[in-house]
Formats: structure tokens, sequence, C-alpha cells
């Protein structure tokens, strides 16, 4: 399917930036027939109770549609910045990337889901990594900055961005892997065998 992105966002917003869908309502906001709608709701309804979040939902077609990747990064950097400063607090943020895994591991069923536990552990190290406290917020630059510099960040979005390449990883490398945290087996990738994103990428905080 070819989606227009913006006018998915302008359709969600005209909506009333409904936090779940119901299958008319995503349907509608996505633009599609409805037998189209109905095998890409089934794919993203797993607990089977008739509603998709919608900031999981819009996130995971922003990223994998045809569109310029800093559309991408800043259309969904403004989804989860629910207090609509151009900035994200450390919630926030961990709400964003646990809608990201979340959503692409219904699409992608090796990806395991990390827990909010282990993603709110990473998004404390990541914030330590570069100065900043708990309470401090994440502008759009640093957010895109973190996106291309980090191996394992550039790596899931590049796979993402391009929605046509399986990532290989060398004989012997099944998971990313970082020597300073000892747990990144059950952060990522858990037991899905290959993991689905990245290459060779080595999971360091820059």
């Amino acid at each position: 399917l070819e989606l227009d992105v913006g006018r998915i966002f302008q359709r969600h917003t005209a909506t009333g930036a409904l936090l779940a869908y119901k299958k008319p309502d995503f349907t509608a906001v996505a633009g599609l027939s409805d037998w189209e709608a109905k095998s890409c709701f089934e794919l993203l309804d797993t607990d089977q109770n008739g509603l998709i979040d919608a900031a999981e939902t819009l996130a995971v077609i922003t990223l994998i549609s045809s569109s310029p990747l800093p559309f991408k990064l800043s259309s969904i950097f403004a989804l989860f910045d629910f207090g609509e400063n151009q900035a994200l607090t450390l919630d926030e943020l961990v709400i964003l990337c646990h809608a990201v895994c979340t959503g692409l591991a219904k699409i992608e069923s090796r990806m395991d889901i990390p827990s909010v536990s282990r993603i709110e552990q990473l998004v404390r190290r990541s914030f330590s990594r570069v100065g900043k406290t708990v309470d401090d917020e994440v502008s759009f630059e640093d957010f895109e900055q973190f996106c291309r510099i980090n191996e394992a960040a550039a790596h899931l979005i590049e796979y993402a961005h391009g929605a046509a390449t399986l990532g290989q990883l060398p004989l012997g490398r099944e998971k990313w892997t970082d020597p300073e945290f000892c747990d990144i087996d059950q952060v990522l990738h858990g037991g899905a065998q290959p993991p689905v994103f990245g290459g060779a990428a080595e999971f360091h905080w820059r």
C-alpha cells in the first residue's frame, strides 16, 4: 500500500486525535478501502479487542512509508509531544520508543517487544550519557541527532525506512550487543532468531 502520511495525520487531527481506533476510524484515517483496512487492522489488533492504539499505528505507518526520513522523524516526534512544546520529557520518549517497538513487532513477528521498564532504563541511561537529568527535556534536534549517530537506532530506522530489505547479521552474530549493558539480550530481541532490524550494529549509546 502507498499511503499519504501527511494526509493521514490531517485526518487523524480532524477526528479529534483519537487515542484508539475502531476499524471504521482506521479506515477513514488511513484512507483505505474496507478490504484493505480489514487486513491492516487485523494485523495490528493483536489482542483482538476491536481497537488499535492510534499513536502506535501512526508511528509504524510513518516509519514504513516512502516519506522522506526527516519528515518521518519530525512527525513521530510531534505525535508524542503531548505538551506541544517542541520537546519530549523522559516519559514521552519512553512512550515513543515503546510504541515504535510494539508496532513494528506486530508487523515483524521475529522482533520481541521490550518491556516499558527496560526501555525506561535505556532512556534514563541515554539521558545520563548526554548530561541530561530525568527532569530535562529532549529537543527535536537532540532526537534527530540520536537517531542519526547511534548505530542501533540508525539501523532500526534504516530498515524500517526501506521496509523492503531484511538486514542480515554475519554468521555467529545473533543479537545486537552492548559490552556495558549485560542485559541487552533481554531488551531488544530476546529470543528472536535472527533479529530483524539492523546489520552488525553494536548497541552503544553516544
